[in-house]
């Protein structure tokens, strides 16, 4: 005789599926935001390290940094020198420009 089969049913695929949608919708904000949070980290390690860059390759020729522009992973940089401090600025997103800056004293051995 036919035996009772107790499989799934179209009704239980669209709950679980749409279970699965519900959570998912609810990830996604935060998810969007990490991958900001993570965009921005780079934008700020790579702003830190121009600098750092800029202030040893100055210091390794013995002559002031030069204010310049610098494009790296499709981000434009800005080094700018302002009043014995040297700082990196760039577009940081939907937060705005940020600038990273530190302190340059210069010595008798730079050139003016």
């Amino acid at each position: 005789m036919l035996r009772k089969c107790e499989g799934f049913i179209l009704t239980d695929l669209f709950l679980s599926l749409s279970a699965l949608v519900i959570i998912g919708a609810l990830l996604m904000p935060y998810l969007i935001r990490v991958y900001e949070q993570k965009q921005s980290v780079q934008r700020d390690h790579e702003a830190v390290k121009l600098l750092y860059e800029q202030l040893m390759e100055s210091e390794a020729i013995m002559t002031a940094p030069r204010s310049d522009s610098f494009l790296k992973n499709g981000e434009e940089y800005k080094l700018l020198i302002d009043q014995g401090q040297v700082c990196v600025r760039y577009e940081n997103g939907s937060r705005g420009v940020k600038q990273v800056c530190e302190r340059f004293e210069r010595t008798r051995f730079y050139d003016d």
